[in-house]
């Protein structure tokens, strides 16, 4: 059976898909195959457009500071190897367009397409641009992406089920994907692994949850209003409330020269990765209420120090989680953090390279202001 142009496709799928997703007109979109090499270029750019750089770089020393990556894990580097090198579809919410892997083909061709031109209807109505703010916080841009995620497979796995959907496989032919060596989260360290993950395990266990007895759920009543945090992913059955922001105020000493490089919630889904990192309790995660992460360094973020203040349900369970934190890291970085405990807040603080080091005095103390 000859190769079919995977642009041709789009039509069809189009139409199959619109029968079920009927709550809004869905405008044609554009349709470009593109190889390997304009694939990845074409990620690459996007990256770029839609990722801040520095912000990248401070995350990754925050990762590398808790020991969640090696300290020769090029973090920058392989998040962008693996956002441009391992997809076979895209849509582009920029140009309001399809790109598609020249190689991919059958069933793979076809969930690609149903599952991108989704991401299409969900833009057309929302607009994923503004959904995926980059002022948002980590926490929130997670629970919005499991959101959009989950949504599509939900989509791609009811119209699996549908006999137009075997009709148009049969006509594609086995599945021929041809794709070179690419990067996957696989070759990430675990921890990060299950964070780049999250999205498509936990969104449509989210969606099934909280809207019980819909297969596809309208996008007027799954938008309105998107989740705010991974707490409210990893529990629907709460009540959808906007966290609360902690506050820490930090005033360094001017003789430093450091200035904030980073200011970020990480939620409770990266606090219940970095409970399984240390073989701790999990279930602490679960009292997580708001947590901020701030980074003051120079203005490569070569050196500086780093504080992350964590608001827990109660007191107790902020001592227990200051416990956990001081018998996994005092073994193993000896003097390289401070935490500090104050009612329902934990602080752990930090200095990086490790050959730098400020007085923790200035910064240590954890003041549990929102």
């Amino acid at each position: 059976m000859p190769r079919v142009d995977p642009c041709s496709l789009e039509a069809s799928a189009r139409h199959v898909l619109l029968q079920f997703r009927k709550d809004i007109p869905f405008q044609k979109v554009s349709c470009q195959v593109l190889g390997q090499s304009a694939m990845t270029a074409f990620s690459r750019k996007l990256l770029s457009h839609t990722v801040n750089r520095k912000k990248l770089k401070a995350e990754g020393e925050f990762y590398r500071a808790l020991k969640l990556i090696p300290p020769d894990f090029a973090y920058e580097q392989e998040i962008a190897a693996l956002y441009s090198e391992a997809s076979v579809g895209v849509y582009d919410s920029w140009s309001k367009s399809l790109k598609i892997l020249e190689t991919v083909s059958g069933a793979e061709l076809l969930d690609t397409m149903i599952h991108e031109l989704n991401h299409g209807f969900q833009d057309q109505f929302v607009g994923l641009e503004k959904l995926r703010d980059q002022s948002l916080s980590s926490d929130e841009l997670l629970a919005r992406s499991a959101l959009i995620e989950g949504d599509s497979l939900l989509v791609e796995a009811k119209l699996k089920s549908t006999p137009q959907y075997q009709v148009l496989l049969g006509k594609l032919g086995p599945t021929r994907t041809e794709i070179g060596p690419s990067v996957s989260p696989s070759s990430f360290p675990p921890s990060l692994q299950k964070l780049f993950l999250f999205s498509y395990g936990f969104g449509p266990k989210y969606i099934q949850t909280r809207f019980v007895g819909k297969e596809i759920v309208p996008l007027k009543e799954l938008f309105s209003p998107p989740p705010h945090s991974t707490s409210q992913i990893l529990h629907p059955e709460r009540k959808l409330e906007k966290q609360t922001e902690l506050k820490l105020e930090i005033q360094l000493p001017a003789t430093l020269h450091l200035r904030r490089t980073f200011s970020d919630r990480v939620g409770e889904y990266f606090l219940s990765l970095l409970l399984q990192f240390t073989n701790s309790p999990e279930e602490l995660s679960s009292q997580w209420l708001s947590d901020r992460v701030e980074i003051f360094s120079d203005a490569e973020i070569r050196q500086g120090v780093g504080v992350w203040e964590i608001k827990l349900s109660d007191a107790r369970s902020a001592k227990k989680l200051s416990e956990v934190l001081q018998s996994f890291y005092n073994p193993i970085a000896p003097g390289s953090f401070e935490l500090s405990t104050l009612e329902q807040c934990v602080r752990l603080s930090w200095s990086f390279p490790k050959d730098y080091s400020p007085s923790f005095a200035t910064f240590s103390k954890a003041v549990c202001k929102t």
